[in-house]
């Protein structure tokens, strides 16, 4: 796990600031005392972030990844089906993983943390292998003199990897590392298990509320007759079975909890899944939440549209520019292209063909 989280709740620089050392992908504090910093696995179990991230790499693995290179007499990009890099993709990216898969990794890293890391490996100034790396297991610093060395720990070793044998790609957040959607969205995300820990509880205590028993006289219980009274009443409380008990010698049984309605659980865990398709920049009708249906337009079309033209889209820019930089040889840059192709997901639908 990466060790800066700890700086960035106690007083450690921001993700948003330049300066050499060890970087933070976190913020610097926290917006409230009481907030609570879930680990990525923890944000998974909740369905609203699992869907959204699942969202992303799925689409984005899924659109075919294309080098292009530009045709001066035709005047246009056109494929090029040589090149080293499309092979690799067309086949193996490693010894492990397809395109998709690779891809899918790619992007489950960048939007759950921020930021991916792939090792690249090359013979004769060719890359011929590509293996991402866990973003939760790398640290990023920077030397005095503006080097970028990366630090990836595996089996309680670390390794130190040169800048020039790691693709990395980021979001927003200073020049070095991206802001993680993890850390930055840990309110929503925490208010999201915290409802799913209510509905738990509620749910094995078929639903009844917490209470007291009392009485209106001058007696007093002995510990005995206490231990008796809270045993023979307690399912009032923890029980499963919804029995039915009964009351004797002027004895009353009067709610002190809240009931679901009374906390809104389930208006919570609606919010919740809008909250956190801010985070990870996806309308809530993509993450199955049918209460905004028209929300952006008239129907999934207009959504699915909306979400390519200010989502989607500038990601796969973002990360095609990113593949150039790394991958791409300094000299042949300028007529050389990675493409995402969007023509199968956009495509008409059967009815309107």
């Amino acid at each position: 796990m990466n060790l800066n989280i700890f700086r960035s709740w106690f007083g450690g620089a921001s993700s948003t600031g330049n300066y050499d050392g060890d970087q933070t992908t976190n913020p610097k504090s926290k917006a409230f005392v009481r907030q609570k910093s879930p680990t990525l696995d923890e944000a998974l179990q909740l369905s609203a972030f699992w869907a959204g991230i699942t969202r992303w790499t799925r689409t984005i693995s899924s659109l075919p990844l294309q080098m292009q290179i530009w045709d001066s007499k035709e005047g246009q990009w056109i494929a090029d089906n040589e090149n080293p890099l499309q092979q690799l993709f067309d086949y193996k990216v490693n010894r492990y993983q397809t395109r998709i898969e690779f891809m899918n990794e790619v992007a489950f890293n960048l939007m759950s943390t921020g930021n991916s890391y792939v090792m690249v490996r090359r013979v004769n100034n060719k890359v011929v292998s590509l293996l991402p790396l866990s973003s939760t297991q790398m640290d990023v610093r920077v030397l005095e003199d503006g080097t970028k060395v990366f630090i990836y720990e595996r089996d309680g070793n670390h390794h130190v990897l040169a800048a020039d044998s790691v693709w990395h790609t980021m979001l927003f957040g200073n020049n070095v590392v991206g802001m993680s959607p993890l850390t930055y969205g840990a309110t929503a995300i925490g208010v999201g298990l915290s409802a799913d820990e209510r509905s738990t509880q509620v749910l094995d205590n078929a639903a009844k509320p917490s209470g007291i028993l009392y009485f209106d006289s001058a007696m007093k219980l002995t510990d005995k007759q206490r231990a008796q009274l809270k045993t023979e009443f307690k399912d009032l409380k923890e029980g499963t079975d919804n029995v039915l008990m009964t009351l004797e010698s002027g004895w009353k049984y009067e709610q002190i909890g809240l009931n679901p309605q009374d906390i809104q659980l389930l208006e919570s865990r609606k919010f919740s899944i809008e909250d956190i398709g801010r985070f990870l920049d996806i309308p809530s009708i993509l993450l199955n939440d049918m209460s905004a249906s028209t929300g952006w337009g008239s129907g999934i079309t207009q959504i699915i549209e909306g979400w390519y033209k200010l989502s989607l889209r500038p990601m796969t820019d973002y990360i095609a520019q990113s593949m150039a930089v790394h991958l791409i040889e300094a000299g042949k840059r300028k007529k050389t292209r990675v493409h995402f192709d969007f023509d199968a997901l956009l495509q008409l639908s059967r009815k309107d063909r």
